[in-house]
């Protein structure tokens, strides 16, 4: 099952890439109209090939098929799946997390969209519930690492851009609430910082 289902995934990606390259690339003396009709066809294939992903998680109870799934979406840097990657950030795979890097898969799809997941995950530590429990602040390190990576997909310097972003969130935001846990963010961010300094001064 394992190798049957990431190579399904990966199959799934490659053929996609395939249909945009020859699309748009194929016919060299194709008219513009005809060659925006492709780009139209490839939109319309890429938007039915993420609700088919999107539906078949839903509906699936394996686990190993909604870890490939999730990171597939994040390889199609699928942007209209960020809300159903944000609500699924809960769903943890049995056994060995190597594919995600220790991250959920939502989470770990969310890094691989990248930076137009910033502004949806910021909105989301912004209302995260006041509460204490176990799950919750794992979630709030989960999201608040998510959105770190996110951050850094346009470049280095990853952490220096997630606390800028933070700071200008604080800037406008009135709420003491997500004051509070924009805040908390920053000291996770900062935790990490001086975590790895520390590490490379070893």
């Amino acid at each position: 099952m394992t190798r049957n289902c990431k190579a399904y995934f990966l199959l799934t990606s490659i053929i996609f890439i395939s249909i945009c390259h020859i699309c748009v690339y194929g016919g060299t003396n194709s008219s513009k109209s005809a060659k925006q009709a492709n780009l139209s066809e490839i939109k319309a294939k890429y938007n039915a090939m993420v609700d088919e992903l999107i539906s078949s998680i839903k509906h699936s109870n394996d686990a190993e098929y909604k870890l490939h799934a999730f990171i597939t979406l994040g390889e199609l840097r699928a942007e209209k799946a960020i809300p159903f990657l944000l609500a699924n950030m809960d769903f943890m795979p049995p056994g060995d997390w190597k594919y995600t890097f220790g991250l959920p898969p939502a989470g770990y799809a969310l890094t691989l969209i990248g930076t137009p997941s910033t502004k949806f995950i910021i909105k989301e530590i912004k209302n995260f519930p006041d509460s204490n429990s176990v799950e919750d602040k794992d979630k709030m390190v989960y999201l608040t690492a998510v959105f770190r990576i996110s951050c850094g997909r346009g470049g280095g310097h990853t952490d220096q851009i997630a606390l800028i972003y933070l700071d200008e969130e604080i800037k406008h935001t009135k709420a003491p609430k997500q004051i509070k846990n924009l805040i908390r963010s920053k000291k996770l961010i900062n935790k990490w910082q001086q975590s790895v300094k520390k590490n490379s001064h070893r």
